[in-house]
This record gives structure tokens, sequence and C-alpha cells, in this order.
């Protein structure tokens, strides 16, 4: 994953972490993807804003990260950081 441009911090919510509510996380506002596809065929992409944002999200599932271990603080009922 290659980056550009700054990062925003913005409030996000994960389905794995439903109860828990949502975080404020740092992301990219632009990110370069370079990926294959199911044939082995090199893929290479720009994501910009909202969508930049969504695709850091789930590279960080492929990692093991979750939200919560970003997120600086959060909204909702059981907010545990």
């Amino acid at each position: 994953r290659e980056v550009c441009g700054r990062e925003e911090e913005g409030w996000e919510g994960c389905l794995s972490l439903q109860a828990v509510g949502s975080f404020r996380v740092r992301r990219y506002t632009r990110v370069l993807v370079e990926s294959k596809s199911v044939d082995g065929e090199g893929l290479c992409r720009w994501f910009g804003d909202f969508e930049a944002r969504v695709v850091q999200h789930e590279i960080d599932h492929l990692a093991g990260v979750l939200i919560s271990e970003r997120g600086a603080s959060c909204v909702g009922s059981c907010c545990v950081v």
C-alpha cells in the first residue's frame, strides 16, 4: 500500500465491534493498492477520500488490526480504549 496526500481523522464503526461504538481513526486521504486478481494478474488502483478510508479499514482487518487498536476515542454505550 502506497500513501499520498494528508492524513485525516474521522469516525469509523465496524461490524466486528457493533456493541462497542465508533472510534476516531487517522487515515490517509489517498492510497494506492497493489493486489492480484484470482487469476494471478497484477492489479493497481488509487482510492481517494471515503473509499481510501474503507480500503485502509479492510486492509487492517486482513492484518488482524481492529479500529479499537487505532482509535484514540470512541462514542457508544460500552467504549473501552
